[in-house]
């Protein structure tokens, strides 16, 4: 479940662009990722609610992969001083907490609108990575 992310962001990773251009990839790719799997977000938040206690040393290997891509971009965005210097898990969950809160609310947000009849809306893929990207510029901006 948690490879074929990875991987993904691996390609996305070997790209030779600067570090703005990279991590708005990086997002791209992640979101596009988590969408398109049906297995990772219920998986993800079952092992993230009971500890990681069924992770074993493969799957850890493979989350800190992507903990250590984000945050290895940021780095060395910072250090070329194209990123201002930002604590780097508190950057990687301002950037991935709202893709998985948002996703994995959507049973919820689509019974509050017919239960309740209040509108929270939806956004597509390309408007969640937009989003995204956009308040990664604003967090790294120098």
């Amino acid at each position: 479940v948690f490879a074929p992310i990875t991987e993904r962001v691996r390609a996305a990773m070997a790209n030779d662009a600067p570090p703005a251009k990279k991590l708005e990839l990086v997002i791209d790719t992640i979101v596009r990722s988590v969408d398109d799997s049906t297995h990772f977000l219920p998986i993800f938040l079952r092992e993230i609610a009971d500890g990681g206690a069924r992770l074993g040393s493969e799957e850890l290997a493979l989350l800190a992969g992507l903990f250590a891509s984000v945050t290895g971009i940021i780095a060395e965005g910072a250090k070329q001083k194209s990123f201002q210097p930002v604590h780097p898990a508190l950057a990687h969950f301002t950037l991935i907490g709202p893709l998985i809160m948002f996703r994995a609310t959507a049973p919820v947000r689509a019974r509050i609108r017919s239960v309740r009849q209040i509108e929270i809306p939806d956004a597509d893929t390309d408007m969640l990575v937009r989003h995204l990207q956009m308040v990664a510029r604003r967090m790294l901006q120098v």
